[in-house]
């Protein structure tokens, strides 16, 4: 009789046990963990991390924050799968791919394109983006710092002091060519889209194109619409989506405007204040 008590009690506690840990394995399936191991990176640098979720049919832009400690800093959050994130840092800042798991990042603070990221499953597809856009990337923050630089020439500047106007003008000059390095980045992110439709990553990069306008939104729809499902109805493809339908209200606004049925300062107030709302 005592043994099968015990068998039972045993019976019992085991079952019990495997509950909860399925129950816990639910609770904590959308959370990720990302530690990151620095160099070149200043104790005490505060380090920023950025992503959008979605919560009860709402979209909500998530900003994280902490500071280097030791020459590392960790995150922790929740999310719904494979989800786009951007950490910033010391006038620099980097595009990951984070996912509900534990990942671990190595970051150079002087070359921060040239990350390694470990633990998702994605980061095959990006690695093979980022090889491709390295160079371009690299040439924006050398343009970022050739802006800051010229920037605080001027702050340190009298009022009225000759030179003001000739760095204003190389600061154009910048600006002009940093636009033509992002049509380029654009470019090469539409080509990859192209030619790897079943990517989990291509709905992000779809987001990037459309929120910029380099590419014609109907292009966009066309490869979107053409997405496997699973990747439409992600997180990213749901938020690419959002994006599309944005910039073809957009569109569909500025056509009505040209055949007269609304004045041009009206359509132009109402895309500047849709545009600072969101």
């Amino acid at each position: 009789m005592k043994v099968v008590d015990i068998m039972t009690n045993n019976l019992i506690f085991h079952i019990i046990f495997l509950a909860v840990l399925l129950t816990g394995n639910n609770i904590y399936a959308s959370t990720f963990l990302l530690r990151c191991m620095t160099t070149n990176m200043e104790e005490g640098t505060n380090i920023e991390l950025s992503y959008t979720v979605l919560k009860e049919n709402k979209w909500i832009d998530i900003v994280d924050s902490t500071k280097v400690t030791n020459g590392e800093f960790v995150f922790q959050g929740d999310i719904e799968g494979v989800t786009a994130a951007r950490l910033d840092f010391s006038n620099r800042f980097i595009c990951i791919y984070i996912e509900p798991t534990q990942m671990q990042l190595c970051l150079d603070g002087n070359k921060p394109y040239r990350y390694r990221l470990e633990g998702t499953t994605v980061e095959r597809e990006n690695v093979e983006l980022r090889k491709q856009l390295q160079p371009y990337m690299e040439f924006y923050f050398e343009l970022l710092d050739s802006v800051i630089c010229l920037s605080n020439r001027i702050y340190t500047m009298q009022e009225g002091a000759p030179m003001k106007d000739s760095l204003y003008h190389s600061i154009n000059n910048v600006v002009a060519i940093n636009k033509a390095n992002h049509n380029k980045m654009d470019r090469i992110r539409w080509d990859f889209s192209l030619k790897h439709p079943s990517f989990q990553i291509i709905p992000n990069l779809l987001y990037s194109i459309s929120e910029r306008g380099t590419i014609c939104i109907d292009s966009v729809r066309s490869v979107y619409n053409k997405l496997p499902e699973l990747t439409k109805n992600s997180i990213m493809g749901q938020l690419a989506l959002k994006e599309i339908e944005e910039q073809e209200d957009r569109r569909d606004l500025l056509k009505r405007t040209s055949i007269g049925n609304a004045s041009p300062n009206f359509i132009r107030k109402k895309i500047f204040l849709e545009t600072w709302l969101n």
